[in-house]
This record gives structure tokens, sequence and C-alpha cells, in this order.
């Protein structure tokens, strides 16, 4: 069954999601973990279904478990309580990390990006952190931006103005670090616009394999 079990034991029990009764006792020295039943699953998974399906803002429940030997184990009650109730303010050291991603596709990461975008007004308040590219008026691109695009805007009930996009959204002087972040996400974004745009019904199969030598 497993390091410091011995051979031929069996289960002669299950008592509850995490524990289960075994017909031998395992070796003194054993540090294994005996895990029962499915681990891609929770003993309370229907609860996360009905918590978040349908999936109308492209939610994805992640949780992650910590089981420390010297630590008591992560229930499923525990996981329960800790991510879709109140945590309990006496038990701070749960183990338990859960929350939701949120997906979609490009359009609507795009659009994400965009809403928190460094504006001239965010930048005042100091809230471009997250932010990868800017987005102002001509004479707000910094002096830094490694590449500047103007498009049309078309805010509701207003009127048609140009406006620019640039990136990277921090000073690389000033910031270096989220500066060379700012400019790979927007590289990664731009191969997956232009994987996006490819026609793939006019991609070329069964063409025979390149062989270059050396």
């Amino acid at each position: 069954m497993g390091v410091g079990i011995p051979d031929g034991t069996t289960i002669k029990e299950v008592i509850d999601a995490n524990t289960a009764l075994m017909s031998k006792p395992a070796n003194d020295n054993s540090g294994a973990k005996m895990i029962v039943g499915d681990v891609d699953q929770f003993s309370y998974a229907d609860e996360v279904v009905n918590f978040v399906w349908p999936v109308t803002k492209n939610y994805f429940y992640v949780e992650m478990r910590k089981n420390d030997p010297k630590a008591p184990l992560v229930t499923d009650a525990i996981a329960e309580r800790a991510c879709f109730s109140q945590p309990d303010k006496d038990d701070p050291a749960n183990n338990v990390v859960c929350g939701f991603l949120k997906i979609g596709n490009l359009l609507q990461i795009m659009q994400r990006l965009g809403e928190q975008s460094c504006t001239p007004d965010a930048k005042s308040k100091d809230a471009c952190g997250p932010s990868i590219f800017g987005i102002g008026s001509k004479q707000d691109i910094p002096p830094w931006a490694d590449s500047k695009a103007s498009f049309t805007y078309r805010a509701e009930n207003r009127s048609e103005e140009k406006k620019w996009v640039w990136v990277p959204a921090h000073d690389p002087q000033a910031d270096p670090v989220r500066a060379e972040r700012d400019r790979k996400m927007f590289f990664t974004l731009y191969k997956l616009y232009q994987m996006s745009v490819v026609d793939t019904s006019k991609l070329v199969t069964g063409a025979p394999a390149i062989t270059i030598s050396k």
C-alpha cells in the first residue's frame, strides 16, 4: 500500500474523508501520507460546484492544502469553513489557500487590462501598479515609451476622440522590475493576438517534413 505500511494490509473501515482503519498498524518510522479517494476531488465538491455554477463570469476555483506533519491535518471541514464562510479568527494558520481565478478569451483579457490601464488620473494617484501599458493623450506619452500607437475612442454619449496607448507603463529607470514585466506581458499578449487572427483554414497540412543538416 505504500512506504511504512506492511504488505497485505487492507482498509477495514473508512471512518471519514480523511481517516481509515487499516487491518495492520503502520510502521513506527512511517512518514507516508495515505490518501483515500480521488485526489482531484473534494468531499464537498457539490458545494463548490453549486457555488460557482453556472460560471457566468468565467471563474475557476482553486484550492491548495498544506498538510504539515507538525500541524493538524487540513480536513474538508477546515477548508470549507475557510473558503465558503467566515474564516475562524481563532484558527488563522489553517494551511489553506483558496480563491478564484478569472479566465476569459483574449478580448475579455484585453478589456480587463484596459480597465486597469495607467491613465494620467491613475498615475496622479499612484495607482498604476498592476498596469502594463498606459493610455492617454499624445502629450501624456512618457519619454521612456518603447512602443506607442493611436486609436479612436468614443465615450458614452460623447463624440469620438483620439487616444494613445504605450508600453511600458512604468519608468525603466525608476522602476526597472515592473517595466520589464510590462514589456514581457505586452509581448505575450501581442503574440496571442497574432495567433488569434490567423486563418487556420488556410494553413497547409500534410506537408513533408523538412530536414536541416548540421
